[in-house]
């Protein structure tokens, strides 16, 4: 009896223990990203100070995108989503050295539609990588419109493009619900989105990919609404 009690005591301390390093992990996590943002933010009152404007704007945009990674768990409207977007564009412009632009495009309702903080980046990041380093006159284009219950969101570039029978695997993939299958995908952003996706709206949300006619790739994002989703002009959706 007395060698359980002792055991069960010391699997509670053990316990215990682990708890209390656990949290100080978590603790340390929250700030580092805080040290990151305020060191920056000192960087870009120097370069201020230097007159330095591009490279001050460049690291305005990593810290709202740092701040972005921070609540990565919280919704975020349309209009803002694609804000960051530009200063996720405005860094890739500097990092890989490229005139890349980016033209937004939102019918007006839409602007305040909640969805899932960062859920496009990678989207527009796909777009970079695997078409557009080499472009001198890059352009991605984002239109969002509304017909009848759905809103469907194109990003589309003027890349290299992609051959037929890849997007054809490709969207195959993006359109399997077999997680075993997901988990041997090597573009994790896209099935990233595909999942947030689904999760956010529903399974009947899809993500799908094809070649356009300015020789690059599109991505169609397709997601329901709901007849008990409100939309709010100027304010956030909400579920009636």
């Amino acid at each position: 009896m007395m060698d359980q009690l002792k055991g069960l005591i010391y699997d509670i301390e053990q316990e215990q223990e682990q708890k209390r390093v656990m949290e100080l992990d978590a603790l340390f996590m929250q700030i580092r990203p805080h040290f990151l943002i305020n060191t920056l933010n000192s960087i870009k009152c120097s370069l201020i100070l230097q007159k330095d404007q591009l490279h001050s704007g460049v690291i305005d945009s990593l810290m709202s995108l740092l701040r972005a990674y921070l609540k990565i768990n919280e919704p975020t409207t349309l209009l803002e989503e694609c804000e960051l977007l530009g200063h996720y564009i405005d860094i890739m412009k500097i990092r890989n050295e490229i005139p890349l632009e980016l033209v937004v495009d939102l019918e007006p309702d839409l602007k305040q539609w909640v969805i899932p903080k960062l859920m496009l980046q990678p989207l527009i990041e796909n777009a970079i990588v695997h078409g557009l380093v080499d472009n001198p006159d890059a352009k991605i284009s984002i239109h969002a419109r509304r017909d009848q219950n759905c809103i469907m969101i194109d990003i589309e570039d003027n890349g290299s493009g992609m051959e037929e029978e890849q997007l054809s695997v490709l969207n195959q993939q993006l359109q399997s619900n077999d997680s075993d299958q997901h988990a041997s995908y090597t573009r994790v952003g896209l099935i990233n989105v595909v999942q947030r996706l689904r999760l956010s709206f529903g399974p009947t949300a899809t993500l799908c990919l094809y070649q356009n006619n300015m020789g690059g790739v599109t991505a169609f994002l397709q997601i329901p609404v709901h007849d008990h989703q409100v939309f709010i002009p100027g304010g956030r959706s909400y579920d009636a």
